[in-house]
């Protein structure tokens, strides 16, 4: 079976493209890896977060619904998203996060470990975790966030996504905390965690601002997200094609739990074209799409007179 290396990146949806950016740019000092549009509903923004190289395994991405009513979390979501900071971090964290006014909820102790559990403007449930550098060096003064440590999903049964993530994903389940089960991926010392919370009793979500909208998970190449498709099929999944993404090609479909999974290739990755402080700041569009980038714009400012990234309208001569 093809391995699987990890979370390649999580989407959400926000409401504010000035708010999200300013939280997850200012605050948490993630870096805006790219401003661009959803390919699928070019008239919604996507936004992409994550290390300065766009590094698969750092990415957080939003689009951006402003006319939508707040997400509510429920079995079939994506509950929490916990990040990866230096070691000796938490406290200066913790003081950062109150100084700039984030909704801090405190800190928990989850599979031995302590996380700072916060959420951002439109409550998506956020965590950080320590984490020692890969190569053992940790510099004092860095604690900046590194990338994706684990995702919890909400869920009411548990046999088949368990099957799923260990059978089909190549996960391995390795502990029990109350209703949460972790399922592990990766080298010991780097591990990307899935939890499952089973919560039965709970009711329905809803998507929306504030709810993860998908999780990605990595592969290195196109042959191998054409096996893990071919497998998936042979599952019983309806499994799309493999779509071009510009810096990635990825499947989607949706899990057992109700969850909606995609699986993303390594490369080719932002590097394809390194973006200036300037470019980070305006509009990209892949290729097939630039021959609308005037239409698509004209959308954006019809919904917002000011959108992020997007030129004002050409004034009328007199």
């Amino acid at each position: 079976m093809t391995t699987i290396g990890g979370i390649h990146h999580v989407t959400s949806v926000a409401a504010d493209p000035r708010r999200t950016e300013e939280f997850y740019a200012g605050t948490l000092g993630l870096h805006l890896v790219r401003k661009t549009v959803n390919f699928d509903a070019p008239s919604v923004l996507h936004f992409y977060f994550g290390d300065r190289r766009g590094s698969p395994g750092s990415m957080i991405t939003f689009f951006v619904r402003e006319a939508e009513p707040p997400g509510r979390c429920g079995p079939g979501h994506v509950s929490s998203i916990v990040f990866a900071v230096p070691p000796r971090t938490l406290m200066n964290w913790r003081h950062r996060l109150i100084e700039r006014g984030a909704d801090v909820v405190g800190n928990a102790w989850s599979f031995g470990e302590e996380c700072l559990c916060f959420r951002d403007p439109d409550g998506l449930e956020l965590g950080l975790i320590e984490e020692a550098a890969e190569n053992g060096i940790n510099h004092h003064a860095d604690r900046a966030i590194r990338r994706i440590r684990s995702v919890e999903i909400q869920i009411e049964g548990f046999q088949h996504t368990s099957k799923f993530l260990t059978e089909r994903l190549g996960f391995e389940q390795r502990g029990q905390e109350g209703a949460v089960f972790r399922f592990l991926d990766g080298p010991p010392d780097r591990p990307i965690a899935v939890d499952l919370l089973c919560t039965p009793t709970h009711r329905p979500g809803q998507a929306g601002p504030g709810v993860a909208h998908h999780v990605a998970l990595r592969v290195t190449d196109g042959e191998a997200l054409e096996e893990v498709a071919t497998m998936l099929a042979n599952c019983g999944f309806d499994v799309t094609p493999p779509l071009d993404r510009q810096h990635f090609h990825a499947i989607y479909f949706r899990g057992p739990c109700g969850v909606n999974f995609a699986i993303a290739t390594d490369g080719p990755g932002f590097a394809l074209d390194v973006p200036s402080p300037v470019s980070a700041e305006t509009l990209s569009l892949p290729p097939w799409l630039e021959p609308k980038r005037k239409l698509i714009e004209q959308r954006l400012r019809n919904k917002n007179p000011a959108p992020v990234g997007v030129p004002a309208a050409p004034k009328a001569s007199t």
